[in-house]
């Protein structure tokens, strides 16, 4: 029979070291997370804000009430994801041979796991914005001297502007599409006296006018269990802007989008272990329950197929 046992903090602690330590996952860097009950509600604002008003006022006369702000809300409810992993005596036994601690060992594969299907469900989430272009032929940045990626992305960044009012600090960008700016012409040309050679991220987005650039390097197998592994790059060959708000603490903070992450005890990973004679075994389960939500889409350009 199963015995179920109680929380492991210091493998929860295990997890969150691991969470935090593989750069090649962006998802939260992309979206902000917060703290957040299961379910609830977030601000939609309205765009009063930009309205000319009637200001002048006649001597003797009242101010003009300026139209009043709408402020809407939608929904949001968090999904748990749960995974675990079987440590047979004999695996524990071969792994204290080998110097190897088990618990952490599968953890950090959990752990790895969740990420994985995090960085997806943020990814296509941003995959399914309607605003912004799709490119092709000569018009695609792996064309070189043929495209003009600063063009599209000032295009990017104006209509951002006009829709929500605030200018892009995110660029957001598929591995692949990375590798044909950071050599692209049209923006070497921006560092030529100063900084031969190919652009990192912080030279592409000081080329660019952004804050940030971020480079969606996590690869992930598309083919089905069994069948013959296909490693793709999982942001494909897209590229985003977007608008972040860094200082947002609080669903009612502005900003292209958010993760909700629910926690029962102040972690974002909780880990189970119990003994389960069955299979003569340690079994170790690592949860983390989250909501990925688009708040404000209108702050998001999506320019599709940026690269052949």
């Amino acid at each position: 029979m199963a015995e179920i046992i109680s929380i492991n903090l210091p493998l929860s602690k295990v997890a969150i070291d691991y969470f935090n330590q593989d750069d090649n996952f962006i998802a939260t860097k992309v979206l902000n997370p917060i703290k957040g009950d299961k379910a609830g509600i977030y601000y939609k604002f309205g765009k009063e804000a930009f309205m000319l008003e009637n200001d002048l006022r006649a001597n003797g006369s009242p101010s003009n009430r300026i139209v009043s702000f709408t402020t809407g809300t939608a929904s949001y409810a968090t999904e748990k994801h749960s995974l675990h992993d079987v440590i047979t005596d004999d695996d524990r036994r071969l792994a204290d041979k080998l110097g190897i601690d088990a618990d952490k060992q599968a953890i950090k594969k959990l752990t790895q796991k969740l990420k994985l299907r995090l960085e997806y469900t943020v990814s296509s989430t941003l995959a399914g914005v309607t605003q912004g272009t799709t490119l092709s032929g000569t018009a695609q940045w792996s064309n070189g001297t043929g495209s003009d990626p600063i063009s599209d992305i000032e295009k990017a960044k104006s209509t951002i502007l006009k829709n929500c009012g605030m200018l892009p600090n995110i660029c957001v960008m598929g591995y692949e599409v990375f590798v044909a700016l950071r050599q692209h012409p049209d923006l070497l040309d921006v560092f030529k006296y100063t900084r031969p050679g190919y652009l990192n991220e912080e030279q592409l987005a000081a080329a660019i006018g952004v804050e940030k650039v971020l480079v969606g390097s996590v690869v992930y197998n598309t083919a089905k269990e069994g069948k013959t592994p296909s490693s793709s790059f999982m942001w494909g060959k897209d590229c985003y802007l977007l608008y972040r708000n860094n200082s947002a603490s609080a669903i009612d903070d502005p900003t292209a989008g958010f993760i909700v992450v629910y926690s029962e005890n102040g972690l974002d990973v909780k880990v189970k272990k119990w003994r389960d004679e069955d299979v003569e075994g340690d079994k170790i389960e690592a949860t983390i329950e989250y909501a990925v939500v688009l708040s404000a889409p209108e702050a998001i350009y999506a320019i599709k197929s940026a690269v052949a």
